[in-house]
């Protein structure tokens, strides 16, 4: 069952490692033009910790495939806290992300694809939104190959039995990546939003605004952040597990019309509740 609520209980060691290094110089020099970067001396912008003081539960909540853990290896560089999740993904705890499995206030975000209860279970709650037709196919992507190997488009063209599978996967309301399955959650946690308590960050303007988008995160999360660090956090913005995009169309007409149809049905409801910044783009252009 794969379920948006599904634990992934897995077992996990902590990790400090001489390949992680080695692949974290390389997204280094990735973006250390863009941003007139330092190369620095350790593999994050500072010392990351637990926080020792109960930090506000705070939910990062997204639908597979939206970036949750990017956004959570970007917070983590510009506020030096550990971030947790309701999950325990051992390929995450042994990469960076020790707060697997966190969900205190020993954490700073915990992430979760269940829209459930949030206002209940948490202190405030940042919701990811990401365009659905390139979050459902990272999200396959995962559940295929892993959190940053790709399905490529001749991959996907010569082999049949894959493009069947994602057909299924977009139609099956038991899987992480089925739109039956999972986007009404989005559904249950903007239906809850109130100004001060959910900050809506949309996955396309991280990717071109970042700055900005991480201090709306930090004023949000009411945190004092050195300009200094957030210079590091930009260059430091891959992470391990920020996985490329395509620039195909995975999809079949059938799929895209289901998939268009069900946003353009969504976007009324979420429009009413809490304007056009909590609705979702539904471009079908893959970039």
């Amino acid at each position: 069952d794969q379920s948006c609520d599904k634990t992934e209980s897995l077992d996990a060691t902590a990790l400090t490692r001489d390949d992680g290094t080695k692949r974290y110089n390389s997204k280094w020099r990735k973006n250390e033009k863009e941003h007139n970067c330092s190369k620095p001396s350790n593999i994050t912008c500072q010392q990351l910790k637990f926080s020792q003081k109960a930090l506000p539960k705070t939910a990062l909540f997204s639908f597979p495939g939206s970036g949750n853990t990017w956004l959570r290896h970007l917070i983590q560089q510009m506020t030096g806290f550990y971030t947790g999740s309701i999950y325990n993904d051992t390929d995450l705890k042994m990469n960076g992300f020790p707060g697997e499995d966190h969900t205190g206030g020993d954490v700073v975000v915990t992430k979760t694809h269940s829209g459930q209860s949030l206002m209940e279970l948490y202190d405030r709650t940042i919701v990811i939104i990401r365009n659905p037709f390139h979050a459902i196919y990272a999200c396959f992507q995962y559940f295929s190959k892993g959190h940053v190997d790709v399905i490529s488009e001749d991959t996907l063209r010569q082999n049949e039995a894959i493009r069947v599978n994602l057909t299924n996967a977009i139609n099956d309301n038991r899987h992480m990546c089925g739109i039956k399955a999972c986007f009404p959650n989005y559904l249950l946690a903007l239906k809850q939003y109130r100004k001060e308590k959910m900050l809506i960050v949309h996955y396309e303007n991280l990717k071109t605004k970042l700055r900005e988008e991480l201090l709306r995160i930090r004023d949000f999360l009411n945190m004092t952040v050195d300009q200094s660090v957030i210079d590091c956090a930009l260059c430091n913005s891959e992470g391990y597990f920020h996985r490329k995009g395509k620039n195909f169309n995975p999809y079949t007409e059938a799929d895209m019309l289901k998939i268009a149809t069900h946003i353009k049905a969504m976007n009324e409801t979420l429009r009413e509740t809490c304007g056009l910044s909590c609705t979702f783009p539904y471009s079908i252009s893959f970039l």
